[in-house]
């Protein structure tokens, strides 16, 4: 019965695909397959897949049958799962794997497929990258350290002997004694903090090497409801590379998980731009966060880019017209043009209140000067005017009959005139006396002839 079951579990697990699992070169990775009951109580295997029918086994609950290396392997069999850890995690360790159990004719006969890539740690400027180093018993009340070789202060943080902790504003360790494990914390990543680092020992002659590669982050927001492109550039020597497009702030998580977009996504790959477009259609508030532009090489994935995507709640006032996704540039539209107005209502209202009190000053100025003179015209004519009457007799009859003068003064120009009545003709055979003049006697005195003065603007 028990053959007759491994035999239709095994026709039934030939076509499964495996499943994807990552790692971080250097550090430590558990790897999880569950089996079914039938196989609870006989040895469980992890084996390296030579070919479609034999495999290599490299670790195994038995223990006569468990090779000795990085690779440890327990089986739960109350939550009936086989847990897997590679530790120091290196590039050789990229394959497919098989965890199985060998049935009573000796055939192998697996129950998960894992495709395991090695990579280097990964992470986005801003964020943070988390490492961790299993080590061996005997080294537990050792001094741990983190260096970047090749830079100025190589020891970038370390614990003190009796204490499991360090921390500072860009490093922290944290040494768990009790799971001998060593875990790496570096904080607000930038370009630079790509490179190597190292995780070594005091005295004890130990240490491991893994890479950091951090990459650029872009920051896209839209509407709820709405559809979104996000774009993810590739270099030239990837055109013919599967691309992939998963969520998770983790890498390894993002890569594991994948992206379940209920069929709201899509993947165009434009080979001639170098870019592949992923459209997120209907967006939801549960849409929002970090998602990570991958394709994969032959020797495992690499992360491109990383995008944070935002979700805002849809509003017909910050409705553009447009289904073009917005990138930050430090506030809305809207929000600008409501800062704007009223500087700008304040500004021309300063500036009409300046030209209303300059035009005020100018106004009491001309009108001061207008009347100065007027008064010092009226003057002139006053003491002229009167002089020029009295000794009319000896002036020409067309010109003591009429005195004119103009006066400028401040660019105004003012016409003073003194009006006198002209000398009527003497007529034939009359003799002019002094005391029967008509001069005297008819002709008004300038001092009764009141002057006015005309303002020829």
């Amino acid at each position: 019965m028990i053959l007759l079951l491994l035999s239709i579990f095994l026709l039934i697990s030939a076509w499964c695909e495996a499943v994807l699992r990552a790692g971080i070169l250097g550090g430590i990775k558990n790897i999880y397959c569950p089996y079914q009951p039938q196989f609870s109580m006989v040895p469980k295997h992890l084996c390296h897949k030579q070919t479609d029918t034999n495999s290599y086994i490299i670790a195994s609950t038995d223990r006569v049958a468990n090779p000795q290396g990085r690779f440890f392997i327990y089986d739960d069999q109350q939550r009936r799962v086989v847990t897997v850890t590679i530790t120091q995690v290196s590039d050789s360790d990229t394959r497919e794997y098989w965890c199985g159990v060998f049935d009573s004719t000796g055939k192998f006969v697996f129950f998960e497929k894992v495709d395991f890539w090695a990579m280097p740690l990964t992470g986005h400027i801003g964020g943070e990258a988390v490492i961790r180093f299993l080590y061996g018993p005997g080294y537990e009340q050792k001094t741990k350290y983190l260096s970047r070789p090749g830079t100025k202060t190589s020891r970038l943080i370390h614990t003190q002997r009796g204490h499991t902790r360090a921390d500072n504003d860009k490093f922290s360790l944290y040494d768990n004694t009790m799971a001998r494990t060593l875990t790496a914390t570096i904080r607000g990543l930038q370009a630079e903090d790509s490179g190597k680092y190292v995780f070594g020992m005091e005295n004890a002659g130990r240490y491991v090497e893994w890479p950091l590669a951090v990459k650029g982050l872009t920051v896209v927001s839209y509407y709820e409801g709405r559809s979104v492109d996000i774009s993810c550039k590739y270099p030239r020597t990837s055109k013919k590379r599967s691309k992939h497009f998963c969520r998770g702030k983790d890498p390894v998580e993002c890569l594991e998980q994948g992206l379940s977009g209920d069929g709201r996504l899509t993947l165009k790959d434009l080979v001639a731009d170098q870019v592949f477009i992923v459209t997120i259609s209907d967006l939801t508030a549960e849409d929002a966060g970090i998602y990570w532009c991958v394709e994969f090489t032959d020797k495992g994935p690499e992360f491109t880019s990383a995008i944070q995507l935002t979700v805002k709640k849809f509003s017909p006032q910050t409705d553009s017209g447009s289904d073009s996704p917005q990138t930050p540039s430090g506030s809305d539209t809207n929000s600008a043009i409501w800062v704007l107005v009223p500087v700008v209502v304040l500004l021309l209202l300063g500036i009409g209140l300046l030209v209303v009190v300059k035009y005020k000053k100018t106004s009491e100025r001309e009108h001061y000067n207008i009347h100065l003179i007027n008064f010092s015209a009226m003057e002139w004519l006053l003491k002229n005017g009167t002089a020029s009457t009295s000794t009319d007799d000896q002036m020409d009859t067309n010109t003591a009959g009429n005195a004119q003068e103009t006066v400028y003064y401040a660019n105004n120009e003012v016409q003073a005139r003194v009006r006198t009545q002209a000398n009527p003709p003497t007529p034939p055979g009359r003799v002019n006396r002094p005391d029967s003049d008509d001069v005297y006697q008819n002709s008004d005195r300038v001092e009764d002839i009141p002057p006015y003065l005309t303002v020829i603007p």
